[in-house]
């Protein structure tokens, strides 16, 4: 069946790739956010410690869930051979990491991923990084 990839996100689990969700999960954001949290939180894997390991109020446990979504855009989406998108609707989520990979043709460019201030702050709406 065709997929209308840039019609909707299509999530890898429903089709049968939640493998490769759990390679980039296992071998990239679990150790990548090891060391980026290290000096603010205490990740442990409370699945699996080692005996001089507590998992207490004192630790966090490791990031534990994953979801891979997969999104077409086109620089012309209203060409027969381009997705429907050009751009990714602004959203909140509540993820802790977020790993945004960028799949494009030799000349492409853009692909930015773009934050903005959380709701309730007094950046709430404002661009805070590219």
């Amino acid at each position: 069946s065709h997929l209308q990839l840039g019609r909707r996100v299509i999530d890898l689990d429903t089709i049968g790739l939640g493998w490769v969700t759990d390679l980039l999960f296992h071998l990239f954001i679990q150790p990548i956010s090891r060391h980026l949290f290290s000096t603010s939180e205490k990740l442990v894997d409370c699945g699996h410690t080692a005996d001089d390991v507590k998992c207490d109020s004192e630790t966090t446990p490791i990031l534990d869930w994953r979801q891979g979504y997969v999104a077409g855009y086109s620089a012309d989406p209203t060409s027969s051979k381009g997705a429907t998108r050009h751009r990714l609707v602004p959203h909140t989520d509540d993820s802790e990491v977020t790993l945004n990979c960028c799949l494009g043709e030799e000349h492409f460019e853009g692909g930015n991923v773009e934050f903005y201030g959380l709701r309730g702050t007094p950046e709430e709406g404002q661009l805070v990084g590219k």
